[in-house]
């Protein structure tokens, strides 16, 4: 066990199942956490599933059957002993079994209740059975898709599209997590545990809600769409283009600068002075030049091998990365240098490769070294230490203010950060309760200019413009760090020594400063320096292939922004939770490759003789006859029978 790692010292009780719940003690685990894994006799249902072996490593395993008045009374004692109990019931079923919140709390104030479900406890659907597709298809993320979200080129667009990214169970795992570490924080003032929720149609939505929908309403008729040339334009700068040897490169070319190298690069700089491209790539005024524009690009791309255009585009600063498959992945050497990457040994199957930790802290590190168990492997011993006479110590209780109205009430974040990764980082933590600082450039975060797409990440938050380039800028912006709990930054190494924010002045002036670096690639590895856009993951970690579709060239996505925000939000709050135990802040980083890797973890974790893994057809309706998209008379739905069970009553509703 990691007993230095920022969880440390915790007790996790986990009756969860599938990816979501799972994931959440999963990084618990991975952080020192002591997580025992609750399982019916049949086992967790997501057994048998490459990516169990990830979500639950490093767990213990009990068998115990709560439909028993005997098992019933043992998980009683186990949590009267927990500082934290995960369920991922349908809501009722768990205070059915005798484990509900408030059988929990009056066994144990002290405990953190998290309850994970699929549509929330209040919403009309909330007894139904929750499948990752099906939340997709309800939230809306399966209709509307263009190119840079997911769908093939001229690919159907009256009909929705089916979506392989697993974001909601990946967003609810983590918003529970961050929803547990805040509460921790919260006992450490009061002494007492509270319910924590989250659902998949939550973690959805913290995806979602960059997209800029109109706010129509019935006085008003909504804000425009962006111009259809402008987004066409978009749309060709995260081109997937093909190259000579039939491999492809995702290019990431939006920044004018970037788009020039990329001409430039290509033998094409002649294109700006032809006044319909002057302006280009999203100042060009028609979307029929556009096009004729992409055409030439697709031909030129056509001349050279991926590897050749990488080795060029490389050396002349053009974002672009060439899609990979999993293993490729895994052996990528920015998850290498950073760290990202994890061999352990499984009994049931062998040698297994995954991703590693979601961040890399300097002072409480995380330790991966177990498998996931197997079914009951513990059940013996778990249960013989629940005989033995045991006191319940009560949570310290810091010698701090009383907490205010929010979990982070008195928590300041620095944020220097622009565009949607990072600062949706802070965005969710100030929805926790914290005061967000935003330091701008004196134009303003760049992203200012997409307009409604932006407003989600700058909603509550404190802004102020300096010039950091100046001294007064330098000075202002220490000013804000001795003051902080947190900063949060997503340059590229170097930048922060330039503009006197770097981790050995930060840390000098506030010790207690949780340094965060919201990174693309990460710090260390050749292509550190490198611009990285939503497209970087995506193509990397194999999710242009998984999205696709079988025998489609791979496609662009963007849930990779989102997903990275969200990852350095549990980040930041880990180095918050170990903070309480050290007295001190520390270097802290994640990176966009690495948390779409916990998006596609199913997919990333290899062993010899594991089951390949399931693709949409060429339509992009879904995995299979009974999962998929189908129309209906006046629209679409996406159909959900998975077990023997659900087969027969779809078969009777036919």
């Amino acid at each position: 066990m990691n007993d230095t790692g920022a969880c440390a010292g915790l007790t996790i009780v986990d009756f969860s199942q599938g990816m979501a719940g799972p994931m959440a003690t999963m990084i618990l685990a991975d952080h020192g956490a002591d997580v025992v894994k609750v399982e019916p006799p049949a086992g967790d249902f997501a057994r048998g599933t490459p990516g169990f072996l990830m979500w639950n490593r490093g767990k213990r395993s009990v068998v115990l059957d709560l439909t028993t008045t005997r098992d019933r009374d043992r998980v009683g004692a186990l949590v009267q002993g927990a500082d934290v109990v995960v369920e991922s019931f349908r809501p009722g079923v768990a205070a059915r079994l005798g484990i509900g919140y408030d059988a929990v709390a009056a066994a144990n104030p002290a405990a953190v209740y998290c309850s994970i479900t699929g549509f929330g406890r209040h919403d009309p659907r909330s007894q139904r059975r929750w499948y990752e597709a099906v939340v997709a298809a309800t939230a809306g993320r399966m209709v509307g898709l263009d190119p840079l979200s997911g769908a093939v080129p001229n690919q159907d667009r009256r009909a929705p599209i089916y979506t392989a990214a697993p974001i909601a169970s990946y967003g609810a795992g983590q918003l529970a997590l961050q929803g547990i570490l805040a509460a921790l924080l919260v006992r450490r003032r009061t002494g007492r545990g509270q319910w924590v929720e989250s659902s998949l149609v939550a973690g959805e939505a913290a995806f979602l809600m960059r997209q800029d929908m109109g706010r129509g309403g019935p006085d008003r008729t909504g804000l425009p769409e962006t111009p259809r040339p402008l987004h066409r334009g978009i749309v060709m700068c995260f081109l997937t283009a093909e190259c000579s040897d039939g491999k492809f490169i995702q290019m990431c070319a939006r920044q004018d600068h970037h788009f020039r190298n990329w001409m430039v690069t290509l033998g094409m700089e002649a294109i700006f002075d032809d006044p319909r491209y002057a302006a280009a790539p999203l100042g060009i005024p028609t979307v029929d030049d556009v096009e004729a524009l992409e055409r030439r690009i697709r031909e030129r791309m056509l001349t050279r091998t991926r590897e050749e255009w990488m080795e060029l585009f490389v050396a002349n600063d053009v974002g672009a990365d060439p899609f990979l498959e999993p293993a490729e992945f895994l052996d990528f050497p920015e998850m290498v240098a950073n760290e990202r990457v994890v061999e352990l040994e499984d009994p049931g199957v062998g040698r297994v490769r995954e991703v590693g930790p979601l961040a890399t802290m300097s002072d409480t590190p995380a330790r991966i070294e177990r498998s996931a168990p197997a079914l009951g492997a513990d059940t013996d011993a778990v249960l013989a230490a629940l005989d033995r006479p045991r006191l319940r110590r009560s949570p310290p209780i810091a010698d701090v203010p009383a907490p205010g109205p929010h979990a982070l009430s008195g928590v300041t974040v620095v944020e220097l950060a622009y565009y949607v990764a990072a600062p949706l980082a802070s965005t969710l933590l100030g929805e926790l309760g914290a005061r967000v600082i935003k330091v701008e450039p004196l134009a303003g975060d760049p992203a200012r200019r997409t307009g409604l797409q932006n407003a989600k990440f700058l909603v509550g938050k404190e802004s102020i413009a300096l010039d950091l380039k100046s001294d007064e800028g330098r000075t202002i912006l220490q000013q804000l760090i001795s003051r902080a709990d947190a900063l949060l930054h997503s340059f590229r190494p170097g930048v922060p020594e330039r503009l006197g924010h770097d981790f050995d002045t930060a840390h000098a002036i506030n010790p207690r400063l949780v340094y965060v670096y919201g990174g693309s690639y990460g710090s260390r590895g050749p292509w550190n320096m490198r611009p990285a856009f939503h497209s970087t993951p995506n193509a990397l970690c194999g999710g242009g292939f998984a999205q696709a579709g079988i025998g489609n060239p791979p496609v662009d996505d963007s849930y990779p922004d989102p997903g990275s925000g969200i990852a350095t939000a549990t980040a930041i709050l880990l180095g918050l939770w170990a903070r309480e135990g050290t007295g001190r802040g520390q270097y802290v980083e994640t990176s966009m490759i690495s948390s779409a890797g916990y998006i596609h973890s199913d997919d990333l974790v290899l062993y010899d003789g594991r089951p390949a893994p399931r693709r949409p057809d060429s339509g992009q309706h879904g995995l299979h006859a009974c999962y998929r998209l189908y129309e209906a008379a006046d629209g679409w739905v996406f159909v959900a029978a998975w077990r023997d069970a659900e087969f027969e009553a779809l078969a009777r509703a036919l």
